[in-house]
């Protein structure tokens, strides 16, 4: 996991937005669907790969 140094508030739904600086650095559009992992304290966002699930293969994407 690589430290962005960007620290990001939750509006008053309880969203929080991924800089367009991120999204470009992993390769991801806006709008792109990813998935969501609790792991421990942490909250976890990955690129998702729906072809990977149905072919039987591990996921294996980027860690935000």
């Amino acid at each position: 996991m690589k430290l962005t140094g960007l620290v990001r508030k939750a509006d008053e739904p309880e969203r929080v937005v991924i800089p367009i600086k991120l999204h470009r650095k992993i390769g991801i559009e806006i709008k792109f669907p990813l998935e969501i992992y609790v792991y421990s304290e942490q909250i976890v966002l990955m690129k998702y790969a729906l072809l990977a699930f149905f072919a039987g293969m591990p996921i294996i994407s980027k860690i935000i």
